[in-house]
C-alpha cells in the first residue's frame, strides 16, 4: 500500500485523461478535493458494516463547518475509509469532499486496507464477523496471515459481547481441522473476536442471518443480530428454537436479554443437557468395566454355588448398564 504524499500536476492530468473526469478534482492549499457524485462506495463496506447512523457524523461536520480527515480512496475514486464522512457530505449538499489517493498491489491488499481502515470504529460483534468472513473468502491464508499481522496492534479492546466463550482446549482431528482452527483463530484475531470459536459460531449465526433475508425474513434476521450483537453463544442457542411459536413479549424479551434463547429448548436440547449425558456416558462406562473386573474375580471363587450366584448378579447388572448405554 502507498500513500501519494503530494499529487503532481502530471499525476492529475493523467487521472483525467484515464477517467475523463476534467472538473471533477481540484488542489487548494495542497488538499486534493474529489466530487461527491464522483465517488463510488467500496462493494464490500456496506456488506461488512450495513447502513450507519451518519446522523453524529453530520453534526461534526456542521460544527467544524468542513471535513477534517480526508477520505481515502482508489484511482477509480472507490472510497476505502470515509464512507461516513461522505455519505454525510451528500446529505449536507457538499459538492467535494477532501481525498487522498491509496494505490495497492492487489485485491486483497484493498481488502486488508478497508478492514485496518476501520479497526478503530466502535464494531458490533456481526460486523467484527462479516469482516472476518469477508477476509476468509477472499485471502489466502498465507497472505492473510502476513498481509493482516499487524491488525492485532490497532486493534481497539476485544468487544466484551463476543468473549464469554473460551477457546475449545480440544485438539482437531485431522490435519484439515487443524487449518480450520488456524484459519479461526486467525481471523478472529485480526478482527477482535476472542477466540477463533466464538468467531465460527457468529459466523454460523450470520449464514443463517443471510437466508432468511434473501427468503425476505427480515423479523428473524432482525432478532439473531440483535441477540448476537450481545452474545454469540446465545444466538447460537437461538438457531435451535422454533421462532414461529415465540409471543412478541418472548421476542422483546430475547432481544433485551430478559431472556435466554436456551430456556426455549427443550431438555434434550439444550447443551448442558448434553454434556451432562456425556459425562454420564462415561461414568456408565466406567462401571461396566468395574464390574467386568469382578466377573473376571468371581471365576476364581472356589464355591461353585456361590461363584454361580454372583456371576448371574454381576450380569445382571451389566445388562442394566447396558440399557443405559443403548
Amino acid at each position: 500500500m502507498h500513500h501519494s504524499d503530494v499529487l503532481t500536476k502530471k499525476y492529475i492530468n493523467d487521472t483525467f485523461e484515464r477517467f475523463g473526469l476534467e472538473g471533477s478534482i481540484t488542489v487548494e492549499n495542497g488538499r486534493t478535493f474529489i466530487e461527491t457524485d464522483k465517488l463510488k462506495p467500496h462493494p464490500q463496506n456496506e456488506l461488512i458494516y450495513g447502513q450507519d447512523d451518519i446522523s453524529d457524523m453530520v453534526t461534526k461536520i456542521v460544527a467544524a463547518d468542513k471535513i477534517l480527515v480526508p477520505l481515502v480512496i482508489t484511482d477509480n475514486f472507490v472510497i476505502i475509509s470515509g464512507h461516513r464522512r461522505w455519505k454525510a457530505a451528500v446529505k449536507l449538499g457538499y459538492d467535494e469532499v477532501p481525498c487522498e489517493f491509496v494505490t495497492f498491489e492487489s485485491e486483497a491488499d484493498e481488502l486488508a486496507a478497508l478492514v485496518l481502515y476501520n479497526c478503530d470504529r466502535n464494531k458490533t460483534t456481526s460486523q467484527r464477523a462479516r469482516e472476518g468472513m469477508s477476509l476468509e473468502h477472499n485471502l489466502a491464508m498465507d497472505a492473510f496471515i502476513k498481509r493482516l499481522s499487524s491488525l492485532k496492534q490497532n486493534q481497539p479492546d476485544m468487544d466484551e459481547s463476543s468473549t464469554t466463550e473460551k477457546p475449545s482446549k480440544k485438539e482437531p482431528k485431522s490435519n484439515e481441522d487443524k487449518k480450520s482452527q488456524l484459519t479461526r483463530g486467525k481471523v478472529a484475531e485480526a478482527v477482535g473476536i476472542k477466540s477463533g470459536k466464538s468467531y465460527s459460531r457468529a459466523k454460523t449465526v450470520l449464514i443463517h442471518v443471510d437466508g432468511l433475508k434473501k427468503e425476505g425474513n427480515a423479523k428473524d434476521a432482525e432478532l439473531f443480530i440483535t441477540v448476537l450483537n450481545r452474545s454469540a453463544s446465545a444466538a447460537e442457542d437461538l438457531l435451535k428454537v422454533d421462532l414461529s411459536t415465540l409471543s412478541d413479549d418472548d421476542r422483546k424479551k430475547l432481544a433485551l436479554g430478559q431472556l435466554s434463547p436456551s430456556s426455549f429448548l427443550t431438555v434434550g436440547d439444550s447443551d448442558t443437557s448434553e454434556k451432562k449425558y456425556a459425562t454420564a456416558k462415561k461414568q456408565v462406562k466406567r462401571m461396566g468395566n468395574a464390574v467386568n473386573a469382578l466377573k473376571d474375580t468371581g471365576l476364581s471363587i472356589g464355591n461353585d454355588k456361590q461363584a454361580q450366584e454372583l456371576r448371574k448378579e454381576i450380569e445382571s447388572m451389566i445388562a442394566s448398564l447396558n440399557s443405559l448405554l443403548a
